[in-house]
């Protein structure tokens, strides 16, 4: 832990008995301190995240307006840094969906909940201004991030034994996204598709919505990692949340389709026909990350990544285990 967030912590809640470090990422680091009996996490942005500051600020903009609202999907926020990039929380007790875990029922009703509780009132009008990273109106932006980085894979730095594959994988998914795009096109010239969802028709989303952010404690489902919260495309929030390729939900679409208004909506039941395909594929380019040389660099920079075979061996996997839980394009 930085020592300018350990300095403040002790000035702030008091002086550590212990301090592990949790599972975190290249954008943030993740911590459990113990003291005087009590528990707390420490969440803290890293200097070279981008967008840190309005990640800090989505994530503590929505925990204070969730505490409000329906506090037992929430954490307890306890004390916030924005100088430092830092949050802390009270402890959650409770245990991680494992990767490729079946999610139960009333787990997948508590999240169905927890989203039509903080979408009780028109959120857009009680927070204006509070869009979430990613998040866009138009849906031609959405096939335009996804080419984005299908353009920053390539494989020419892979061993052998995994270029060939990947870059069948990259052209395929290529292909795919201009056949998309064109479609898309297509229907919105013809009146079948709005490029653009009204800002009354976005909801609040918690960001990075599903169960690989979701803890099972005795009272139900908390969940987790705010920073990309913010107001967005319903289409968008249902996709991200059966298509997660860690903890995808194998259920009906229904129940959150009626939370999120979109189904029995001609216009919204059209986006999201679109909104499938081109998040399928985006999702397929971020499980591919491992081509990307910059982001697997990082990743053994920081120590994430311990092997680059094992690492590149369990990412093709996970491209045929998603391929095939969604239906398979490649």
């Amino acid at each position: 832990m930085d020592k300018s967030v350990t300095d403040w912590i002790r000035k702030e809640i008091g002086e550590p008995d212990k301090t592990v470090r949790l599972n975190g990422g290249i954008n943030s680091q993740v911590f459990r301190i113990m003291m005087n009996g009590d528990t707390f996490i420490v969440k803290t942005f890293a200097k070279s995240c981008p967008d840190k500051s309005q990640r800090l600020a989505n994530e503590v903009r929505f925990l204070e307006y969730a505490s409000l609202k329906c506090p037992q999907y929430v954490g307890a926020l306890i004390r916030t840094c924005t100088e430092r990039g830092t949050i802390v929380l009270k402890e959650i007790i409770g245990d991680s969906f494992r990767e490729g875990e079946i999610v139960r029922e009333c787990h997948y009703h508590d999240a169905c909940r927890f989203v039509e509780q903080i979408n009780k009132e028109e959120a857009w009008k009680l927070q204006p201004g509070w869009v979430a990273i990613d998040g866009e109106a138009d849906i031609l932006k959405h096939i335009e991030d996804t080419e984005r980085r299908i353009e920053r894979l390539d494989p020419e730095h892979l061993a052998p034994t995994y270029r060939y594959r990947t870059k069948e994988y990259i052209d395929c998914i290529a292909l795919k996204v201009q056949r998309i795009r064109d479609h898309a096109m297509s229907l919105i010239e013809n009146g079948e598709l709005e490029r653009f969802i009204a800002i009354s028709d976005m909801l609040l989303s918690p960001g990075d919505f599903g169960f690989h952010n979701a803890l099972k404690t005795r009272a139900g489902i908390v969940f987790i990692d705010f920073e990309f919260s913010g107001l967005d495309d319903p289409c968008k929030i249902a996709c991200d949340f059966f298509m997660q390729p860690k903890i995808p939900v194998r259920m009906n679409w229904d129940e959150l389709l009626k939370v999120l208004k979109i189904k029995n909506s001609q216009k919204m039941e059209a986006r999201l026909r679109v909104m499938k395909k081109v998040l399928y594929l985006k999702w397929l380019s971020i499980i591919m990350k491992y081509a990307d040389r910059e982001y697997l660099d990082r990743q053994v920079r920081d120590g994430i990544i311990s092997s680059v075979d094992a690492f590149c061996r369990g990412r093709i996997e996970t491209v045929k285990r998603f391929t095939s839980s969604q239906g398979a394009i490649i």
